[in-house]
C-alpha cells in the first residue's frame, strides 16, 4: 500500500512539473531551421515575461537558434549560459545537448575557441549518431570548422568526415556540399592540392539543384587549388565570374583569390581592380591580400611614388594590428588546450596564474620580435629600392650608349644623339624608361633595322641544336638544356641582353617572356615559334604583343617588339 502511494505521488509531481510547451513555441520550433526569419518575427511577437520558466528558457534557446540559422552574429554569451545552466538541471526533453551545441556556436562567434570546443565535445559525448543523426552531424561539422579556424587541419579532418558520412546517409545534399568545401579547404591549407581538387569537384557536381552561390563558392576554392597546382589558365576560367555569384559574405574571399590569380596570369589591370576593391571594402576580411597584391613587383612599379608610400604605410599598420592581436600565440594556446581536452575529455577548471603569466610574457616577446623583424624588413626594402634606383640610372646611360654605338647612329646637324641621362634625384626610373622607350622607337623607325643573326650565335652549338628542333618540327621541353645553351650564345653576342630586357620591362620579365625573346634574338620566325613552343598562332601573337605592351605600355604590334629585341 505504501509503495502504491509513493508511486501515485511521483506520477502526480511529474505531471505537474512536465507540462507541455507553449503551442506557439512548438510551432516555432518546427519552422526555425527552414525559415529562421519567420521564426524571428514570431518570437518578436511573444512577451517572454508572461511565459513559464520552462517556456522562457525554450523561448531563449529558439531565439539563439533562429539568429544562428539567419547568420546573425552572436554578440553575448549571457543568454546561452543561462539556457545551458537550466537544461543541465532540467533535461526531460533531451534539449541539453542542443543547448551545448549553440553554446559552442555563440562562443565561436565571440572568438572564445577553447570554450566553444569544450561545448562541442561535451555535446558530441551526449549525442549518439543512431539517436539524433541530424544534431550529431551538425556538431561534428561545426567542431571540424572550429578546428579549421584554429589551423588544426589534421585534427579537424575526422570530424568533417564523420559529418559527411551521416549527411550522405541522410541524403542532405546541401550539408554534404558545405562539408565537402570545408574538407577541401582543410587539404588546401595542408598543401594536399590533389585531394582538395577532388573534394571541390565533387561539391560542384552536387550543386546543380542548389542556389548558384553554392557552386560559385566551390569554383572559387577550385580556382585557388588550380593556381597552387600551376594551372593558371584553368584558375582564370573558374574565378572569372565567381565574385559576382557568391554570397555577399564570401565576396571578399572571392576577390582575394581573383586578385592573386589574375596577378599570376599577368592580367595586371584586372588584378589591380580587384586588389583596389578589396583594400577599400567595408568588410575588413582579407584587406591584407589587397595590399599584398597591389604592392607586388608587377603592380608596385605602376603606382605613383606618393601612393606607393601611402599603401606601404597602411599595410604596415595592418601587420602591426595583426601581431598586436597575438594571433600566433593564440593558436599555440588553443593547440595546447585542444590536446589536453582530447586526452582527458573533461572540463578544464582554470590555468594557474603563473603559467598564464608565462604564456602572456612569451606572447608579448614573440609579438615584439615579429614586429621588430617586420620593421627591419620594411626599412631594408626601402634602402634596397633607393639603391636599385641609382643602379637603374647607370643602366639607362649604358644602354643608350650601347644602342647608339651598335646601330651606328651618327650625329648630324639636324639629328643629334640624345643628351646623356640626367642623374638628378628628381628623375624617377619610370621617367627614364619612358625616355628610353621613345629613343628605341626612334632608332627602330629611323631605318636602322636588324641586319642579321650575329655570327657568334650562328656559329654556336646551341644554334645548330635549335635548327634541328625546327627541321624536326619538335617542341623544346621546358626543362631542356637547350635554353641554357641559347642563353649562353645570346649573352656571348650581347652581354647585356637580359639586363636590358629587365630594364625595359621594369623588372616584370617572366621566364616565358625571356625564352620568347631568346628565340626572337636567334632569328626564329613567328611560324617556327609555334612549333618550338607548342602553342597556337594566336597564343604566340598574344605573347609577343603582351611583351611589347610591357615595354612600351601601348599596342604597337608584334613586329615592333621583334625589331627592338634584335636591336639589343
Amino acid at each position: 500500500m505504501f509503495v502504491l502511494l509513493l508511486t501515485a505521488v511521483a506520477v502526480m509531481l511529474y505531471s505537474c512539473s512536465h507540462t507541455a510547451p507553449d503551442e506557439h513555441l512548438t510551432r516555432i520550433s518546427e519552422i526555425v531551421s527552414d525559415s529562421p526569419q519567420t521564426a524571428i518575427a514570431y518570437l518578436d511577437s511573444i512577451d517572454s515575461k508572461q511565459l513559464s520558466e520552462a517556456d522562457r528558457h525554450l523561448f531563449d534557446l529558439l531565439t539563439i537558434k533562429a539568429n544562428d540559422k539567419a547568420y546573425i552574429a552572436h554578440r553575448s554569451d549571457s543568454l546561452i549560459r543561462d539556457v545551458i545552466s537550466y537544461y543541465e538541471r532540467h533535461d526531460k526533453d533531451h534539449i541539453y545537448a542542443e543547448a551545448l551545441y549553440y553554446g559552442g556556436r555563440v562562443s565561436s562567434d565571440l572568438g572564445d575557441y577553447p570554450t566553444s570546443l569544450r561545448y562541442f565535445q561535451n555535446a558530441l559525448d551526449m549525442t549518439p549518431a543512431d539517436e539524433n543523426p541530424d544534431l550529431r552531424s551538425r556538431i561534428a561539422s561545426q567542431t571540424g570548422r572550429l578546428l579549421n579556424k584554429m589551423s588544426l587541419y589534421k585534427e579537424a579532418t575526422p570530424y568533417i568526415e564523420e559529418a559527411l558520412a551521416i549527411e550522405r546517409e541522410m541524403k542532405d545534399t546541401m550539408s554534404v556540399v558545405y562539408d565537402l568545401q570545408l574538407l577541401g579547404c582543410n587539404h588546401l591549407r595542408e598543401g594536399n592540392y590533389k585531394e582538395a581538387e577532388r573534394f571541390f569537384k565533387e561539391a560542384i557536381s552536387l550543386s546543380g539543384n542548389l542556389p548558384i552561390g553554392h557552386k560559385a563558392k566551390s569554383e572559387m576554392y577550385l580556382a585557388a587549388t588550380k593556381r597552387y597546382l600551376g594551372d593558371i589558365d584553368s584558375a582564370v576560367l573558374l574565378i572569372r565570374h565567381t565574385p559576382d555569384l557568391v554570397k555577399p559574405i564570401v565576396r571578399n574571399s572571392a576577390i582575394a583569390y581573383a586578385s592573386s590569380i589574375y596577378l599570376d596570369a599577368g592580367k595586371l589591370d584586372t588584378a589591380y581592380l580587384y586588389a583596389y576593391e578589396l583594400m577599400h571594402s567595408a568588410d575588413p576580411i582579407h584587406h591584407e591580400i589587397g595590399y599584398q597584391t597591389l604592392l607586388s613587383p608587377q603592380l608596385a612599379q605602376l603606382l605613383p611614388a606618393d601612393s606607393l608610400y601611402q599603401y606601404v604605410a597602411e599595410y604596415r599598420d595592418i601587420l602591426e594590428r595583426y601581431y598586436d592581436e597575438n594571433e600566433s600565440q593564440l593558436t599555440i594556446n588553443q593547440q595546447a588546450f585542444y590536446n589536453y581536452q582530447s586526452h582527458e575529455k573533461e572540463k578544464l577548471k582554470a590555468i594557474s596564474q603563473r603559467n598564464e603569466m608565462l604564456l602572456w610574457l612569451f606572447g608579448i616577446i614573440l609579438v615584439a620580435v615579429v614586429l621588430a623583424f617586420v620593421l627591419l624588413w620594411i626599412n631594408f626594402m626601402r634602402r634596397k629600392q633607393r639603391l636599385l634606383l641609382y643602379e637603374a640610372l647607370d643602366d639607362v646611360e649604358r644602354l643608350k650608349k650601347e644602342l647608339f654605338e651598335r646601330n651606328n647612329i651618327v650625329e648630324t646637324s639636324k639629328e643629334e644623339t640624345p643628351a646623356p641621362v640626367s642623374t638628378a634625384t628628381n628623375d624617377s626610373t619610370e621617367d627614364l624608361r619612358i625616355r628610353l622607350r621613345n629613343e628605341l622607337l626612334s632608332i627602330y623607325n629611323s631605318g636602322k633595322k636588324y641586319s642579321g643573326i650575329p655570327a657568334v650565335i650562328l656559329q654556336s652549338d646551341a644554334y645548330l641544336s635549335l635548327q634541328a628542333f625546327i627541321s624536326e618540327d619538335k617542341v623544346i621541353p621546358a626543362q631542356s638544356s637547350l635554353w641554357k645553351k641559347l642563353e649562353s650564345a645570346v649573352t656571348e653576342s650581347s652581354p647585356n641582353f637580359k639586363s636590358n630586357l629587365h630594364l625595359l620591362t621594369g623588372g616584370s620579365l617572366s621566364v616565358q617572356d625571356y625564352r620568347l625573346a631568346l628565340l626572337i634574338k636567334c632569328g626564329v620566325t613567328p611560324t617556327q615559334l609555334i612549333s618550338l613552343l607548342g602553342r597556337t598562332k594566336g597564343t604566340i601573337s598574344y605573347r609577343r604583343e603582351t611583351l611589347c605592351y610591357r615595354v612600351f605600355e601601348e599596342k604597337l604590334g608584334s613586329k615592333v617588339i621583334d625589331g627592338i629585341i634584335r636591336l639589343l
